[in-house]
């Protein structure tokens, strides 16, 4: 997950590798004017079974500039609520541990989390994935995003840590499976 600008709006983004479409909060994209190529809305048929009405069309927009400069478009299927609350973990200790190894001077996350997730980047285009760079001795996995962090930051953690987990845990509210033209 990274902190990221959504227009002037700080929101949360989960990369899953599980996910076969973008999905964004549509009030996000309705409060950013996001150009909406698709107005109607669509429906999600789960994983496990039932389907959701999205309430919102589909919206198209361009993320902020990557490292090396460029813009990633994002079509995202606009939705109610795209993930539940993930509480807000203060990065701190495990930025000590990275810093211990090869990553001195690098920029990293002050902290993740705080709010419910407002974009959800599938599998749609791994080019916009994070991608690993190694494992700290306690575990947590290094990543290189292509997108900076509010804080100007494009590493990123995963994996379990204790210090992770002190505030709770994420609640996930759907696995989607496909898209459903209506």
């Amino acid at each position: 997950m990274q902190v990221i600008k959504i227009g002037s709006e700080e929101a949360l983004v989960m990369f899953d590798s599980g996910g076969n479409i973008h999905l964004l909060q549509g009030d996000l994209g309705k409060l950013q004017n996001l150009e909406l190529p698709t107005p109607k809305p669509g429906t999600l048929v789960i994983v496990r079974g039932g389907d959701i009405e999205t309430q919102y069309g589909t919206y198209r927009f361009f993320l902020q500039p990557t490292p090396d400069g460029s813009y990633k478009e994002i079509i995202a299927q606009g939705i109610p609520q795209v993930m539940g609350l993930f509480h807000q973990c203060n990065l701190g200790i495990v930025n000590n541990e990275l810093r211990n190894t090869q990553f001195a001077y690098e920029t990293l996350p002050v902290s993740v989390g705080g709010g419910p997730a407002q974009l959800l980047l599938g599998m749609k285009d791994l080019l916009l994935h994070p991608v690993p760079i190694f494992m700290l001795p306690s575990r947590i996995g290094v990543y290189w995003s292509p997108f900076r962090d509010i804080h100007g930051s494009s590493i990123c953690y995963g994996g379990p840590h204790y210090t992770l987990n002190t505030n709770g845990n994420a609640s996930t509210m759907v696995m989607f499976a496909q898209m459903i033209e209506q």
